[in-house]
């Protein structure tokens, strides 16, 4: 088992460090007897005109956003004053530290948009927040669209996609919404912006409603979020941005391109670059991984900080070994378990972390959904499948597969008719049913595959059913993930060894559960994605790698994936661990260290 470095052999220079201040008097501002830095103080006093606050990471931020909060009060008692956060989460820190503030709002723009639709004509629509239902809906109208469930919901945030088939799909989608007067998550924003654009009265009511408007996180506003904020800007002068460009992590969800750099030429402009959270050596790390961007400055005490540490080893498993291991030394040196995190680009970068972690009975806690591939699509779908070849009679077996089979839930109760009238399974029974004939040829293909691979291991089983038609159904980008499943699912012999293994893990997973319900002392492991605003005294970032980061898919912006890294890295406090294994199951060749690594310690 490989163990973590400080010097590792790419690295072909010191490590780098930042800038450590010692001075860092400024002004004083009475209203919560805080005391700023120079630069803060400078941002927290500008009130009046448009403003941007670029802020790094550790900066300050929201104390400095709150700050403001109360010197706009101070200035100006009882103005009208809009917060906007990016989460509910995040609205409620905000609320917290504000405290009571007259005539001051703290929302998020869903809620926004939500209050602004229900009093103006969608009071008596209901508000769908599972999301397994809004997927539904979107793959039926798909059909057979060149388009996917993830492309319709992407453009619902991005007016400036292009592709036909995804435009008529998302029309369609929210024809669908507004005739069975339904609203999502995901359409809320859209919504109240096509309001707001064709009712000019209720606009300028509406953004005339504040005198200051206050916006975190600026740089992971959406387009729909920008148009409103535009709307706002024409009648409130007063409005201030706080972000840092490179913690925009979000293009996923339809965040704008250098949405802070781009604001309104006319903005006053502060710099918020005095880190009050990482040590020399993290910060030093970070500055060189964004080194086209103001270097961000150190003010803890150069004494006893310890440099990021490294770490190749042979596989995941031996790269697990290594995090676990050295996740035990830190506790045994009196480390609380909630003053850990591990990190990770894509989840099957974390899985053998979760497994072990599992295995040792260690306590953590995990966005679980988003690291075992068996929860969520398209990996849940062929866990059904598999599922429903060894359980071919089984009514809550069948009815878990027929959304793949292009079959409406009810459609059972006329499967099950069928299987005691012919006294067959209820999976023969599918090809007894009454189908348009390219529906019944697509039905017997994949009902013929699944007979034939009863005794075959996982992995033949995936390729079978991918070439018995469910490649069309998946669409080409989860195809490939499916593919790249199968894989993964090589070192298992039989379907009944891997589906054992998943009912292992489960009980496992709801063993710790009962173990940490109690508790906040566990280890936290959650994407980068999820880590954004988080901060630990030790954070390990696993599957540090060429393929997984960057990831490799082609949706991936280089740069975005840079600024991932960056994000991940000022997550950590006094210790840092980034590691990689040789190989993995991801990829048939050697991996390589991420390049951004290699550009930073060069």
């Amino acid at each position: 088992m490989k163990n973590f470095v400080q010097n590792p052999d790419f690295m072909r220079s010191q490590p780098p460090l930042a800038e450590v201040l010692s001075d860092l008097s400024s002004g004083y501002t009475p209203a919560n007897g805080v005391r700023f830095t120079k630069e803060q103080d400078l941002a927290i006093s500008h009130i009046d005109g448009l403003t941007v606050v670029n802020s790094g990471a550790g900066v300050g931020k929201t104390l400095c956003l709150v700050a403001k909060l109360v010197e706009i009060q101070n200035v100006k008692p009882g103005a009208r004053t809009l917060c906007l956060a990016f989460s509910r989460k995040a609205a409620i820190e905000i609320r917290d530290r504000a405290g009571s503030l007259e005539g001051v709002q703290v929302s998020t723009l869903h809620s926004l948009c939500f209050h602004l639709l229900r009093g103006n004509g969608y009071g008596n629509f209901t508000v769908i927040t599972n999301q397994a239902i809004t997927e539904s809906v979107i793959r039926r109208l798909i059909g057979k669209a060149d388009t996917t469930v993830d492309e319709v919901i992407g453009s619902l945030n991005n007016p400036n996609i292009t592709k036909k088939a995804t435009i008529r799909v998302r029309e369609r989608y929210l024809e669908y919404l507004t005739e069975n007067r339904m609203l999502t998550f995901d359409t809320m924003q859209l919504f109240a912006v096509r309001l707001l654009t064709a009712n000019t009265a209720l606009r300028k009511r509406w953004c005339s409603s504040w005198e200051y408007i206050l916006i975190d996180e600026a740089q992971d506003l959406d387009y729909n979020q920008l148009a409103i904020i535009n709307m706002l800007k024409g009648s409130t002068k007063n409005i201030c941005l706080f972000g840092d460009n490179r913690q925009s992590i979000f293009s996923f969800r339809g965040s704008v391109p250098d949405v802070i750099n781009s604001f309104d030429k006319s903005a006053t402009r502060f710099e918020l670059t005095i880190n009050h959270r990482s040590n020399a050596g993290i910060i030093g790390l970070a500055n060189k991984v964004m080194e086209d961007y103001p270097a961000l400055k150190c003010s803890k005490s150069q004494k006893g900080y310890s440099c990021p540490a490294y770490m190749i080893a042979d596989n995941e498993a031996d790269e697990a070994n290594g995090i676990i291991e050295q996740i035990g030394n830190l506790h045994q040196q009196g480390s609380q378990y909630k003053d850990i995190a591990v990190l990770y680009r894509s989840g099957f970068a974390a899985k053998k972390v979760i497994e072990l972690l599992l295995e040792k009975g260690m306590p953590f806690a995990s966005r679980i959904s988003d690291v075992l591939t068996i929860q969520q699509y398209p990996y849940s779908s062929i866990i059904n499948l598999f599922h429903a070849i060894l359980l071919n009679n089984d009514t809550r077996t069948i009815k878990s597969i027929l959304s793949v089979m292009y079959m409406k839930a009810n459609a059972i109760n006329h499967i099950e008719e069928l299987a005691r009238d012919n006294g067959c399974t209820l999976l023969d029974a599918m090809k007894l049913m009454e189908l348009p004939f390219f529906h019944q040829d697509y039905v017997d293909g994949m009902v013929d595959a699944m007979k034939s691979v009863k005794d075959k291991s996982p992995s033949e089983v995936v390729h079978a059913l991918l070439n018995a038609g469910l490649r069309k159904y998946l669409g080409t980008a989860n195809t490939m993930v499916v593919e790249s499943f199968a894989d993964e699912l090589q070192e298992y012999g039989s379907l009944e060894q891997y589906l054992q293994h998943i009912s292992e893990i489960r009980g496992m997973l709801d063993e710790m559960k009962k173990r940490t319900a109690d508790t906040d002392d566990v280890i936290q492991v959650m994407s980068i994605h999820a880590a954004k605003g988080l901060e630990w005294d030790n954070v390990f970032i696993c599957g540090c790698y060429d393929g997984a980061l960057p990831s490799n898919k082609d949706t991936a912006d280089i740069s975005e994936e840079r600024r991932l890294l960056y994000t991940a890295i000022t997550r950590a406090k006094e210790k840092l661990y980034i590691s990689m294994p040789k190989v993995s199951t991801q990829s048939k060749e050697p991996n390589k260290i991420c390049r951004f690594l290699l550009e930073a310690l060069a």
